[in-house]
């Protein structure tokens, strides 16, 4: 009868299959996302690209083209001084809409010495407050002074921040996109002088835009 021992000291001999190489498992293959997936989040992805691009668009082109131009005086009549005869406030929904009525010299700037009007207030000022305005010809006016400068300038700032961020996503995705297709992987990062840059220039905005916005509400 075969025996486990071996022949020289009666010992049990030693299993030499238990240090054999074990044949490798085969490697585990990731499962694919349904294209309908990739489909749906590519959508969304581009949706809120697009929602994002457009708002800091939005806001830089109505606080640095449109209202912080006529703040400084450009395309418009000097400043002039209204004093607020009443306010009324409009409520539609959930929307609130203040409109102010009164009164200035005109002097020779040619706006009609009648009643003028704030369509818009920023404030329900009480009767008597003398507000820094630029009228048009007809008697409509707009605010203007500290407050509404640094408003202008916040949403310029925070503008430009918004946009700038994502033409960065989009400009990364078109880099990974062109390295995965050229099959060099993952695209290079970038140098760090250009991240650096970025990040001072995107500290430098969020620190304009936070500054113009405390200014803003305080005054």
């Amino acid at each position: 009868m075969a025996s486990g021992r071996d022949g020289r000291g009666g010992k049990p001999g030693r299993d030499r299959t238990k240090y054999r190489a074990t044949a490798g498992r085969p490697a585990s293959i990731e499962p694919r996302q349904p294209r309908w997936q990739v489909g749906c989040g590519f959508l969304i992805g581009a949706f809120l690209w697009v929602l994002g691009t457009g708002a800091g668009v939005g806001l830089v082109v109505h606080g640095a083209f449109l209202d912080l131009p006529k703040q400084f005086g450009y395309h418009t009549s000097p400043v002039l001084q209204m004093k607020v005869d009443a306010c009324t406030v409009t409520v539609q929904g959930k929307s609130r809409t203040v409109d102010c009525y009164g009164h200035g010299d005109p002097g020779s700037s040619g706006v009609v010495d009648e009643q003028w009007m704030i369509a818009g207030a920023e404030h329900r000022y009480a009767p008597g407050t003398v507000v820094p305005v630029r009228c048009s010809r007809t008697g409509g006016c707009e605010e203007t002074g500290t407050s509404e400068k640094a408003r202008d300038v916040a949403e310029a700032a925070f503008g430009l921040l918004l946009f700038g961020g994502m033409a960065t996503l989009l400009a990364s995705g078109v880099r990974s996109r062109l390295a995965r297709r050229r099959g060099r992987g993952p695209a290079a990062p970038l140098p760090r002088w250009t991240v650096r840059s970025g990040l001072a220039v995107a500290a430098v905005l969020g620190a304009v835009g936070v500054a113009a916005a405390v200014v803003a509400l305080a005054t």
